[in-house]
């Protein structure tokens, strides 16, 4: 290989491994920032969305993304605007509005290459199955949800407290993830609400809470 041509190898795998680690691209008023599909999803999907932050595609949704990649799986978790990590090894779709769904194509070449590295095999149903392991979720009713399970002020104490008696300082955390919403709207005011008695809660039981989409 010449020097020249590995250069831009590099220079590629570098821009590549940089879009990763900048997050998902979208605004948190949901706006999408790079080239996308945008699938309007049912009542039925919004339902686990709302609680999962899963999504499993309709056969016609599916048809739709295969044109870009035939193997494409068919479920997929979500990252909302106010995921505030890197997507390093991520398979994502973002969850940009209530009734939207949004696929950035840039994703669907990591998505190939993470998933037909035979190599390091990408073990994607582990990875769907534990996306919700020891995670909070709020959804656009203002409802508190553990692990796919709606629940109260009440088991959300228990659930602090447990948190509380992991030996380790550093297991004594949880994360919140929040739903896309409108600013000014009467949603985040609700999600602010909420988090200020998530916060107190987690502060009385010494819990360190990260929240997050």
């Amino acid at each position: 290989m010449k020097k020249h041509e590995l250069i831009i190898i590099i220079c590629l795998l570098f821009s590549a491994l940089k879009v990763q680690a900048d997050g998902p691209p979208v605004k948190k008023n949901g706006t999408i920032t790079t080239e996308h599909l945008e699938i309007k999803i049912t009542s039925e999907q919004l339902n686990l969305i709302e609680k999962s932050h899963i999504v499993e595609l309709t056969e016609q949704q599916h048809e739709l993304l295969k044109k870009y990649y035939k193997n494409i799986p068919n479920k997929f978790v979500l990252l909302t605007p106010h995921f505030n990590d890197c997507t390093c090894d991520l398979i994502y779709l973002v969850w940009n509005r209530k009734h939207t769904i949004s696929v950035p194509l840039r994703e669907i070449e990591s998505m190939k290459m993470y998933l037909e590295n035979n190599e390091h095999p990408y073990d994607y149903q582990n990875y769907i199955n534990n996306w919700n392991k020891g995670k909070i979720i709020i959804d656009t009713k203002g409802k508190i949800n553990y692990e796919g399970k709606e629940i109260d002020k009440v088991k959300l104490q228990d659930l602090l407290l447990k948190v509380s008696k992991k030996e380790s300082l550093f297991a004594r955390w949880i994360f919140v993830s929040l739903p896309p919403y409108d600013y000014g709207s009467e949603l985040e005011r609700n999600i602010k609400v909420m988090i200020k008695e998530i916060k107190e809660f987690a502060d009385k039981y010494g819990v360190t809470i990260n929240i997050g989409g």
